[in-house]
């Protein structure tokens, strides 16, 4: 557990337990449930988390890593321009396949930071 814990990358995160569920204001918070129980992954699904800088996009997110990898999936968290970067620094169509498939292994990949 720790070991996947450690590759996922999610980093120190806050609880949803300790989450601030009055700020923002128009949080769906039954939304957010349903996510947790990861029933999107079973259907192969995108969640994606839309809202200005501060609301806890990402708190959310790490929180529904660490669930996905305490149920006993792979995960891998990371930021859109960590994996952008990577993928450009590439200098060959092999090596870009190659890492392609990195990021396509995971059962979760969550990518933050997009916008």
């Amino acid at each position: 557990m720790e070991r996947r814990l450690h590759s996922a990358r999610i980093g120190r995160f806050k609880p949803l337990v300790d989450y601030d569920w009055s700020w923002p204001e128009q949080i769906d918070q039954a939304s957010v449930s349903e996510l947790m129980t990861l029933q999107f992954l079973q259907s192969a699904s995108n969640a994606i988390l839309v809202g200005p800088s501060g609301v806890g996009k990402t708190t959310i997110a790490q929180n529904i890593a660490h669930q996905a990898v305490l149920q006993g999936h792979t995960v891998m968290f990371t930021t859109a321009g960590k994996l952008l970067g990577e993928l450009a620094s590439l200098d060959s169509d092999s090596a870009l396949r190659t890492r392609l498939r990195h990021y396509a292994r995971p059962d979760l990949l969550v990518v933050d930071e997009v916008g």
